[in-house]
């Protein structure tokens, strides 16, 4: 996501973790995946399609709080929109469409799958990242042109995704005891801008107020935060017995900010916790993934530094100064649930669309 939403960098990934010796099969095996898929195999496609699917059900009900965070983030941010489209509820609702009726899509199906590579899979559009050590980098140009890439695709404009002008609370019926509540809003539009005293912030209201009223005396396995420099703030729980009392303890969270006045040495704590987080070691792969999400979103070493002075210079009287921030989430909210339908039921005055999702 760029921080400028109307810049959105949407890419596609082929990545491959080798030993060095086998650098140039891994081009090898990169190239076969990107130029040489077949997609005129209908019975494989239409396990495939399964497949997915299934994917997409066992992890609505072993992760639903992700699904339903993607649901509040879409009508938030347009970097969100997409994600749901290609990985959420849409995408599931998409996959079902076209198992229902798959003699009928096949045709198009494939179609779609051919142009889609030969529109991607350009040397116009290719960014390439390499972790590893000095002189295997030396030699990492010479299996370069082992992708077969096309000099260029047609001209052709990029579709628009909007993000819905009305948000609407959403339930989500699945077959759950248990049910994953979610709840945000998109700070920057009260004025609000990112800081890294907000990391601390979530620090503070994960591991005190949510965890005590959502955990402890609430029942659920878990509970979160999620503050991005994008401008989203949410909260979450998961595999939850309640759905109105959890809403309840998110609209109240200004409250416990209101009263927050921890002395220096619970502050220090909480920083050093924060910073922890933040400095965590490693693998290769992951500083990989790390320096394509600054790159592909433009966060520069400068504002990264720029984050960690606010971390360690965050005091009592910055974090009791968002609660003005947390009261919006009161009138400004978006809501979604997904989990067990009595639960759902019994408080639906709350949403303006109750489906069941799973069939």
């Amino acid at each position: 996501e760029s921080p400028n939403e109307e810049n959105l960098n949407v890419r596609l990934r082929a990545r491959a973790k080798v030993l060095e010796p086998h650098l140039g099969v891994a081009f090898h095996y990169l190239n076969e995946i990107i130029n040489h898929s077949m997609f005129t195999d209908e019975k494989r496609i239409f396990e495939l399609l399964q497949e997915i699917k299934l994917n997409l059900e066992m992890r609505l009900n072993q992760d639903g709080h992700s699904f339903a965070l993607m649901r509040v983030h879409s009508q938030l941010s347009l970097a969100a929109k997409y994600e749901e489209k290609l990985d959420g509820i849409d995408f599931y609702h998409f996959i079902c469409s076209i198992l229902k009726d798959f003699d009928h899509h096949y045709k198009p199906i494939l179609e779609a799958l051919e142009k889609t590579r030969q529109h991607i899979f350009t040397k116009r559009n290719l960014v390439l990242t390499f972790t590893g050590n000095q002189d295997l980098f030396d030699s990492f140009g010479e299996f370069l042109p082992r992708l077969e890439l096309n000099e260029s695709a047609e001209n052709r404009k990029d579709q628009s995704t909007e993000i819905s002008g009305t948000g609407e609370n959403e339930a989500y019926i699945i077959s759950s005891g248990v049910s994953y509540v979610t709840k945000g809003y998109h700070y920057q539009t009260s004025g609000y801008e990112y800081s890294g005293k907000l990391k601390v912030l979530k620090r503070i209201l994960d591991l005190n107020y949510l965890w005590n009223s959502v955990r402890v005396k609430g029942g659920a396995y878990g509970v979160g935060t999620v503050i991005n420099r994008w401008g989203i703030c949410s909260f979450f729980s998961y595999r939850d017995p309640n759905v109105a009392g959890t809403f309840n303890v998110y609209d109240h969270a200004y409250e416990h900010l209101t009263n927050f006045n921890e002395d220096q040495q619970t502050m220090t704590k909480y920083i050093i916790g924060t910073i922890a987080g933040q400095d965590r070691p490693l693998s290769d792969r992951e500083k990989g993934e790390q320096s394509d999400a600054h790159y592909f979103s433009g966060i520069t070493f400068g504002d990264l530094e720029k984050e960690r002075q606010e971390i360690l210079s965050t005091t009592a009287e910055d974090i009791k100064g968002y609660a003005g921030l947390l009261k919006e989430i009161i009138e400004h909210g978006r809501a979604c649930v997904i989990g067990n339908k009595d639960k759902i039921n019994e408080h639906k005055e709350v949403f303006d669309k109750i489906t069941e999702l799973i069939s």
